[in-house]
């Protein structure tokens, strides 16, 4: 073995639902040179891979393996013996029909270390989604957990008459395709075709349906609402629980598809406040921020001084300016004397991690607000650094400048499209509408997502915008838009959830 040789983690990627995921999975997703993944992991996992990160689609379709397994096993080696860091996302649990062993005996032969991170099953998880316990006291004891895409047209692949006689929940995995041979099996070798079925598609996904049958019309039934892969088929007295013991219909964006385009290192609290209301949250990252030459902030920090107020319009320019201050020497005691406002909660919450309570905040958080309390508060005396993003809005110094108030903008940040493209699973969701809302949080994020998307049909969707300015630019381009009456994150969900219920 070289001494240039990477290292390979098999990792479970669980169901779909990025809050299944691993926190082991996760840490080392997010330092892999290189991501092998498969095609049932989650957007919202996906949406975590690091741009720099070199990704391999590998994924397999029923009764079609655009890459076979062969190849994916010669990628793992060749990626490590390059000396990178490979994760090998996988879809549930490496080592449960996953193929894992097999792509773990490659690793081990062509001498690559490798390690197994376990994942959480679709087999019990997908279950647990539709209110279905795999175990109960009352009616099943035991789990048993098959294959079925093995099971269609191999009598010796399953053994039916065994299974049969189970007093415990039977699980199928991969099965849509052999419903119908799995039921007929069953049943032909002497389970009573009345036993409670059920088959759940999409699980742990906004498009988690279930479909409640017995085992004799549930492949029939299937047929009927046209079940698709991936779906999972549960057999035994526990299927009839579900409908009492669903859970997941309770919760408010149940059902759900949201895109975020809030940038990269900005979108982990929103996907998470949507997620946890039941939302699947897509990150669709369109716009990244950039700071501003040095030189522009470190003459703002060094004339500080000649200020009586500062404005922070975002956390991003809030972050920008301390970081200028920390380079030039200096730390907040340079601020003593100087008042602060910010535009709103979050750009608040961000400025007390330096020690720093706003003076000034507006009842409404945008910059027009934020101009016109500044204007009753300040005199003519004042002077008034703003921080500001370069291409962002002008609504505040208009306001200062209509009240004669001196002040001195300073552009401390810019922002730009992502320099990764949107993964082609992503761009295959958004490009087909398959989602219920978009979420845009700037003016720049509504004029980054066009150029990103640029052939999009505006008018066959509803963007939920932060604030007025942003619901202007969005309803210019032809978007349906919803407005949110407080301009904060925690605004937008507060009207997705009215818009719901």
């Amino acid at each position: 073995m070289a001494d240039t040789c990477g290292k390979v983690w098999l990792v479970g990627a669980g169901p779909s639902d990025a809050g299944l995921f691993t926190l082991r999975g996760y840490k080392l997703l997010k330092t892999a040179d290189v991501v092998v993944y498969d095609r049932l992991v989650g957007t919202g996992i996906l949406g975590l891979i690091p741009p720099a990160a070199q990704k391999f689609d590998v994924g397999k379709f029923p009764n079609r393996h655009p890459v076979p397994q062969t190849e994916i096993n010669r990628i793992l080696v060749r990626e490590a013996k390059g000396g990178n860091r490979v994760v090998r996302l996988k879809g549930g649990d490496p080592f449960l029909f996953g193929r894992g062993g097999e792509e773990a005996e490659a690793l081990r032969s062509a001498g690559i270390p490798y390690e197994i991170v376990p994942g959480v099953s679709a087999s019990i998880a997908v279950p647990e989604y539709a209110g279905i316990p795999v175990t109960h006291r009352e009616c099943s004891s035991s789990l048993h957990i098959f294959t079925g895409h093995s099971a269609q047209g191999q009598e010796s692949a399953v053994d039916f008459s065994t299974a049969s006689h189970l007093k415990g929940t039977l699980v199928f995995l991969m099965g849509v395709a052999s419903a119908e041979h799995i039921c007929s099996a069953l049943i032909k070798a002497g389970m009573d075709a009345g036993t409670p079925a059920a088959a759940v598609e999409n699980g742990t996904t906004a498009r988690q349906r279930t479909v409640a049958a017995t085992l004799g019309t549930l492949a029939e039934t299937m047929k009927e609402q046209s079940v698709r892969s991936p779906a999972v088929i549960v057999v035994g007295p526990a299927a009839a629980l579900a409908d009492r013991l669903c859970w997941t219909a309770c919760r408010p964006l149940d059902g759900k598809r949201i895109v975020v385009t809030r940038p990269r290192t900005k979108m982990k609290n929103f996907c998470r406040k949507i997620e946890l209301l039941g939302g699947e949250a897509i990150p669709c990252p369109c716009i990244e921020t950039v700071s501003s030459p040095e030189a522009i902030l470190s003459e703002a920090v060094s004339s500080l001084t000649a200020f009586t107020w500062i404005t922070f319009s975002s956390s991003a320019g809030a972050d920008c300016f301390f970081r200028a201050l920390k380079q030039s020497g200096k730390d907040t005691r340079a601020l003593s004397g100087i008042r602060i406002a910010a535009v709103g909660p979050a750009t608040a919450k961000y400025l007390s991690r330096y020690g720093i309570f706003p003076d000034l905040m507006p009842q409404k958080f945008d910059g027009i607000h934020l101009g016109e309390t500044l204007a009753q508060k300040a005199g003519n005396r004042d002077r008034i650094l703003v921080i500001r993003a370069e291409n962002g809005s002008r609504s505040l110094e208009g306001r200062l400048k209509q009240s004669g108030i001196p002040y001195k903008a300073i552009p401390a940040y810019h922002t730009q499209l992502p320099l990764e493209k949107p993964l082609p699973e992503i761009r295959h969701t958004v490009e087909n509408l398959d989602f219920d809302w978009l979420t845009f949080t700037s003016a720049s994020s509504v004029k980054g997502f066009l150029r990103i998307f640029p052939h999009f049909s505006t008018g066959r969707c509803t963007a939920v915008c932060i604030g007025p300015s942003t619901g202007m630019e969005a309803e210019s381009c032809g978007f349906h838009t919803i407005v949110s009456d407080v301009s904060t994150e925690d605004g937008m969900i507060q009207t997705m959830l009215s818009a719901v219920r």
